[in-house]
C-alpha cells in the first residue's frame, strides 16, 4: 500500500472518530438538559397545591377546604424534599379557608384560629417581600374588625364587616321607573293581603267542618281555586329566613364563586333560546357580575370595554342576566329550599304539585323546580307562556308584569313551535304602539290584559299558559317555583309528543308496507304517498274533532292561529315560509325533489283516501284522534282555558312528525321550516275542500227534501 493511501485512510479514520465524539458529546448535553428540565418540572409540580382543595374553596365549602389544605400540609412536612414555598402556600390557604368559614358561619373561634395562623405566617417568613406581608396584615385587620362587630352585635346575624355591597346602598323609590299604564290594560293584577285571608278563614271557621287550616294551607287552598293571577302581600315569605337575611352581600356569599352561563344580549328585550350560542354567554366570578350590575345601574363605566363580548353579527352585548335551576348543594342561611315543603306554600298542595318530569328523584312528584333569576335593571322578557304553574317570589328589586289569559294567544304572534324562540311573542316592545299598529295589528284587540308591580317579599301566582312579559325595574333577584301537577302534565305529554309517534308506528305496521321489492323509486314513492295521505287524514280528523266536528270553526282556527298570527309577520315568513314560495339562490336551501312531491300532493286526494282504507286502519285513526282530543278537552287540563296555545302546538308537532318521518321533534331543524308551507298549502286547503263537500251535501239533501215535499 502506498504512502498516499495510508495517509488517506488515517484521515478518514480520524474524521469518523471526530464525528463520533461530536455525536456523543451532543447526546450527553441533551441528556443533561433533559435531566435539568425534569428537575425543574418536578420542582414546579412540587410547588403546586392540590387542585381538589382549591375546588372546595371555589364552591364556598370552606371547612372542607381547610381540612384538605391542612391534611396535605401535614403529609408534606414529613418529606425533606418539600420546599418551604409550598408549605407556606398550604399554610396561607389553610388560614384563608378557616377565616372564610368563620365569617360565613359567624364562628368566632374559627376566626381567632385563622388570625393566629396568619400571625405565625408573618413570624416564619420575615424575609418575604413587603407586598405579601401587607396582604396578610390586611386579612388580620379584616378578621379583627369582623370579630369586634360580631361581639358588639351578638344577637344579630352579621355576615361581613366590609362596606355593604354598593347595590345594597341604592335607595329605591317605590314609585320610580314604573311604566305608565298600558293603553290596552283592562285591570291591575289583584293584590290580596295574606292577613285578610286568615281573618276570613277565622270568621267562617264553622263552614269548614273542623278542618285545621294553618299558615300554609290557607294560602294553598286559596290559590288552588284561582284561575287568575294574584299578588299575595304579607305572606309566608315574610317569615322565611332567606328573605329576612337577604341582601346582595349575603347573596354573593352564598352563590358559587363562579357563575356559569350568564347571558348578554344587545337588546333589553330578551328572547330565550332553546339553543343558546356560546357567543352570548360568559362565565364570571359572582363578585364581578354583581359589580357589573351596579355599574350598569349607575352608568359608571364604559360597559363595552368592561364586558368585551360581541355576538355573531359583531354587535356589542350589554344587557346581562342569569337564570338557572337552584343547585342541590346551595343552602341559603341553613334553609335548604329543596327540603322545605314548598308544595304546602304554593298552589294546590301535595296532590296538585309536582317536580319537573326530567328530575330523576324519588320525591320529584312532591318538589317543584326552583329557578334563580338575577339581572340588571331595564331588562325585559318578551311575552311568553310556560307549561307550568308559576309562583314567582321577589327578593331584591322590583319587577313589572303584563299578563294576558291563554285564550288571547292568537293576538300575540307567537313564534312557531319549531322555532328556537317557541312560546315567545314576535312583538319586541309591547309599548311601541306605532310598530304594533303597522306590523302586529291583531294585538290591538287584546282583551283582559292585566299589569302590576311585584315588590320584595311579595308572591305572584301565574296560572298555566298565561302570557306574561316581565321588566326588571331595578337590579333584581327572584325565585320562581315551577310546579308540574302530574295529571295535567300527562295530558300535555299526550297532546304533544306521545300520541303521534305511537300512532305512526302502529299505522306503519298495519299497512304492511315494506321496501323489500325491487321496483326502485316507483315503489318507494307509492309507499310514501300512501303513508303521507293517511297521516294527513289523521291530522285533518284531529283538527276537526277538537272543534266538535265543526269544519268551518276548524278552518278559522288554523287561519287565526297560524296564517294571521305565527306566520303573519314578514320576518317570520322570511324565516319559515318563503323558501317554499321562491327559488333560493343557495344550493343548501334548495328543496329536494322528494320535498316538492310531498308538499305538492297532499290536498289532491286526501278527502277521498277513506274509501280505500281497511276497517282496522280506520279504527286506529279514530282511536288516536280520540286520545289526543281528550288530552286537550278533558279536565283537569280543560280548566286551564289553554286550548288555543296547546292545540296549536299539538298540530305543529303532528305536522313535524309527518314531514320528518318520525324523527324526534327538534326546535330549529329543517322540518320545522316546512310546517308553514304545509299548513297554508295542504292543511288549510284540505279543510276548505271538506267544508265545500259538506256544503254541497247539505244543499243536495235540502234539494231532495224539497223535491219529495
Amino acid at each position: 500500500m502506498s504512502f498516499t493511501h495510508r495517509v488517506l485512510i488515517r484521515c478518514i479514520v480520524l474524521f469518523i472518530a471526530a464525528i463520533f465524539l461530536i455525536v456523543v458529546d451532543a447526546k450527553e448535553k441533551r441528556n443533561h438538559k433533559d435531566n435539568q428540565d425534569g428537575k425543574k418540572a418536578r420542582h414546579k409540580n412540587m410547588d403546586k397545591i392540590q387542585s381538589k382543595c382549591i375546588k372546595y374553596g371555589k364552591r364556598k365549602m370552606y371547612l372542607e377546604a381547610y381540612y384538605c389544605f391542612a391534611y396535605h400540609r401535614k403529609k408534606l412536612e414529613s418529606k425533606d424534599s418539600t420546599s418551604k414555598t409550598l408549605l407556606n402556600k398550604y399554610f396561607k390557604n389553610e388560614a384563608l379557608a378557616l377565616a372564610r368559614a368563620g365569617m360565613k358561619n359567624n364562628n368566632i373561634e374559627n376566626i381567632k384560629l385563622a388570625i393566629s395562623k396568619f400571625n405565625n405566617l408573618i413570624i416564619q417568613n420575615t424575609e418575604e417581600d413587603d407586598t405579601k406581608m401587607q396582604k396578610i396584615q390586611f386579612q388580620i385587620r379584616k378578621l379583627k374588625n369582623f370579630m369586634a362587630a360580631s361581639i358588639n352585635k351578638a344577637k344579630e346575624d352579621v355576615t361581613s364587616t366590609d362596606e355593604p355591597h354598593p347595590l345594597d346602598t341604592n335607595v329605591i323609590d317605590p314609585t320610580s321607573r314604573i311604566p305608565k299604564k298600558h293603553p290596552l290594560t283592562s285591570k291591575f293584577i289583584e293584590r290580596v293581603d295574606y292577613n285578610d285571608l286568615k281573618r276570613e278563614i277565622n270568621n267562617n271557621n264553622n263552614n269548614h267542618h273542623g278542618h285545621n287550616y294553618n299558615n300554609n294551607n290557607i294560602l294553598n287552598n286559596f290559590l288552588k281555586e284561582r284561575n287568575q293571577p294574584v299578588i299575595i302581600t304579607n305572606g309566608p315569605i315574610k317569615h322565611w329566613d332567606v328573605y329576612n337575611n337577604i341582601s346582595w352581600e349575603a347573596l354573593e356569599m352564598n352563590l358559587p364563586e363562579m357563575i356559569d352561563g350568564i347571558r348578554f344580549t344587545k337588546s333589553r328585550f330578551n328572547l330565550y333560546r332553546t339553543h343558546v350560542p356560546s357567543t352570548e354567554q360568559r362565565n364570571m366570578p359572582v363578585d364581578e357580575f354583581f359589580d357589573l350590575l351596579y355599574d350598569i345601574e349607575n352608568k359608571k363605566v364604559n360597559l363595552h370595554r368592561r364586558i368585551n363580548l360581541i355576538d355573531e353579527h359583531d354587535e356589542k352585548l350589554i344587557y346581562p342576566y342569569y337564570t338557572g335551576q337552584m343547585p342541590n348543594d346551595i343552602d341559603f342561611e341553613n334553609m335548604n329550599l329543596l327540603n322545605v315543603s314548598i308544595c304546602k306554600i304554593l298552589a294546590g298542595g301535595d296532590d296538585h304539585c309536582g317536580g319537573h318530569p326530567s328530575l330523576k328523584k324519588d320525591n320529584s312528584h312532591k318538589s317543584p323546580t326552583i329557578n334563580l333569576w338575577i339581572g340588571a335593571s331595564n331588562v325585559t322578557a318578551r311575552f311568553h307562556y310556560d307549561h307550568t304553574e308559576n309562583t314567582f317570589v321577589q327578593f331584591l328589586g322590583r319587577k313589572h308584569f303584563l299578563l294576558a289569559p291563554p285564550n288571547q294567544t292568537s293576538k300575540f304572534y307567537l313564534y312557531p313551535a319549531g322555532s328556537n324562540y317557541h312560546r315567545q311573542s314576535q312583538i319586541v316592545d309591547a309599548y311601541d304602539m306605532n310598530t304594533i299598529e303597522n306590523e302586529f295589528p291583531n294585538f290591538l284587540n287584546v282583551q283582559h290584559l292585566q299589569e302590576g308591580v311585584v315588590f320584595p317579599g311579595e308572591l305572584l301566582y301565574i296560572p298555566y299558559y298565561w302570557l306574561h312579559s316581565v321588566t326588571s325595574l331595578d337590579p333584581s333577584f327572584a325565585f320562581s317555583f315551577w310546579s308540574y301537577p302530574p295529571l295535567v302534565q300527562q295530558q300535555i305529554d299526550v297532546s304533544s309528543n306521545v300520541a303521534s309517534h305511537l300512532f305512526y308506528s302502529k299505522l306503519e305496521y298495519m299497512l304492511r308496507l315494506r321496501n323489500n321489492d325491487d321496483d326502485g323509486d316507483t315503489n318507494n314513492r307509492f309507499i310514501d304517498d300512501v303513508m303521507v295521505a293517511v297521516k294527513h287524514k289523521f291530522i285533518i280528523d284531529f283538527v276537526i274533532a277538537i272543534h266538535d266536528g265543526d269544519i268551518e270553526k276548524s278552518s278559522m282556527f288554523i287561519k287565526q292561529m297560524f296564517m294571521e298570527s305565527k306566520f303573519y309577520h314578514k320576518d317570520s315568513r322570511k324565516q319559515f315560509c318563503d323558501l317554499y314560495y321562491v327559488e333560493s339562490k343557495s344550493k343548501d336551501e334548495q328543496m329536494s325533489e322528494k320535498d316538492r312531491l310531498l308538499l305538492n300532493k297532499c290536498p289532491l286526494y286526501t278527502n277521498n283516501i277513506s274509501e280505500i282504507l281497511l276497517p282496522d286502519v280506520k279504527e286506529l285513526i279514530k282511536k288516536h284522534v280520540s286520545i289526543r282530543k281528550d288530552a286537550l278537552l278533558m279536565d283537569p287540563f280543560a280548566k286551564l282555558n289553554a286550548f288555543d296555545p296547546a292545540a296549536a302546538a299539538s298540530i305543529e308537532i303532528l305536522i313535524h312528525a309527518l314531514l320528518s318521518e318520525n324523527i324526534n321533534f327538534d326546535h330549529g331543524d329543517k322540518f320545522s321550516k316546512q310546517v308553514c308551507w304545509y299548513i297554508e298549502q295542504c292543511l288549510y286547503p284540505s279543510l276548505l275542500l271538506r267544508l265545500d263537500d259538506e256544503i254541497k251535501d247539505t244543499h243536495t239533501l235540502q234539494f231532495e227534501i224539497n223535491a219529495n215535499g
